[in-house]
């Protein structure tokens, strides 16, 4: 009988194939936390840093296409921010078994600051609104938890002259590219005539995007499949290469669909939304008496048209200005979201005036109707609420 096979040691792995491990497939901060943390030859081996993207926040110039001013004195910060899924242990610390405890998962939108260790908690939906949880631990040990990273925001911070500061802060939205050869940004600037700019690693300045083609109003942009993406208010797409940067139009592909009602300013009847692979055009078409009317139209690039989505399948989608996102329904067990639903956040929504302000609704893509999401009071944000799992445990590590 052969003698059973011995098992190697972890920290025996040569150095190089640890190396191209370490390049290839660590692509987010938890992953490369729970390799660091298999053995002290690995920790010393791993920086926490990964060289192929750069280290946030980010100093990139102010755009002269947009401000005619000596540049010298302030600059722009590019900041990032990601959204983490955060799912309760197998075993809950300290839990009898007669104590009935609620695992569901908790989604939290984190930044880094300049000052190395040091995160901020923003709401999962607007980073612009950073937050303190209460019950939150300030150590959390990523063995003891499922970690998966969602989605990466990103934003551009004016930093220099105060009075500019409320010109720059026209910035409406900032992408960025994933390919870390070519790393660069797009942005979308101005009030009621948005333009489209453009920065690469190691430029001195922006490059402002124009094209005949198309309209001077752009209203969204995403990066998806190894291309930016940008829409303007009739619904046509511009995509622009990362490496080249030379804008490619694709005719055709305004979906075949009535205008969106919220066109007259600041158009927010259409987003872009990266989701499973493909990118997603979700429309506000506004009809039945100009309440919400959502239609899905997927990109299909070879053909260069809108192919019609009927359904989302379990996911979930997410609108806002600031950024979209889509998220299995299964991992929102507990917040009460519905598979393929639209949630999205409208100020004054309301038919009847009976709710004031900001107000959240779901569109049910299946029954082709929209209700409003009722408010918790003892719960704003649902989804900021750190979970009862995570707030008993107290084995904290700081790895």
């Amino acid at each position: 009988m052969g003698s059973r096979a011995r098992t190697g040691k972890w920290s025996d792995l040569p150095k190089d194939l640890l190396a191209l491990i370490t390049a290839k497939h660590l692509n987010s901060r938890p992953d490369i936390l729970r390799v660091r943390a298999v053995c002290s030859s690995w920790r010393s081996s791993i920086s926490l840093s990964n060289n192929s993207t750069p280290c946030f926040p980010l100093r990139v110039p102010v755009p002269t296409c947009l401000c005619r001013c000596p540049c010298s004195s302030f600059c722009f910060l590019l900041t990032e921010s990601i959204l983490y899924l955060i799912q309760a242990p197998d075993k809950i610390p300290e839990a009898s078994n007669s104590e009935s405890i609620n695992k569901v998962s908790w989604l939290v939108r984190v930044e880094h600051s300049a000052e190395p260790g040091k995160l901020r908690c923003a709401d999962p939906l607007d980073p612009s609104i950073f937050v303190n949880p209460s019950g939150i631990p300030k150590l959390l040990n990523l063995l003891e938890y499922r970690v998966s990273e969602v989605s990466r925001f990103y934003g551009l911070k004016f930093v220099g002259i105060k009075k500019l500061g409320a010109f720059f802060s026209l910035i409406d939205k900032v992408v960025v590219s994933s390919n870390s050869d070519k790393f660069s940004v797009m942005a979308l600037y101005g009030h009621r005539f948005t333009k489209l700019i453009v920065w690469k690693m190691g430029d001195d300045d922006w490059t402002l995007i124009e094209n005949g083609c198309l309209s001077d109003m752009y209203i969204d942009i995403a990066y998806h499949n190894g291309k930016f993406s940008a829409m303007d208010i009739t619904g046509q797409i511009m995509l622009v290469d990362f490496s080249s940067l030379q804008p490619i139009t694709i005719t055709s592909v305004a979906p075949p669909e009535m205008p969106s009602v919220f066109q007259s300013y600041k158009n927010r009847g259409r987003y872009l939304v990266n989701s499973v692979g493909n990118l997603l055009l979700v429309s506000n078409t506004g009809e039945r008496d100009h309440r919400a009317h959502f239609k899905v139209h997927k990109l299909d690039e070879e053909k260069q048209m809108w192919i019609p989505v009927v359904s989302l399948g379990d996911q979930v989608l997410f609108l806002d200005t600031k950024c979209s996102l889509s998220v299995s329904a299964q991992d929102l067990i507990g917040f009460g979201c519905k598979r393929n639903c639209i949630y999205f956040i409208f100020y004054g929504y309301t038919w009847d005036c009976a709710y004031e302000g900001f107000n959240t609704w779901m569109f049910d893509l299946k029954l082709r109707s929209v209700k409003l999401v009722p408010r918790v009071p003892d719960k704003p944000h649902l989804l900021l609420s750190p979970q009862p799992w995570l707030r008993r445990s107290k084995r904290l590590k700081k790895i």
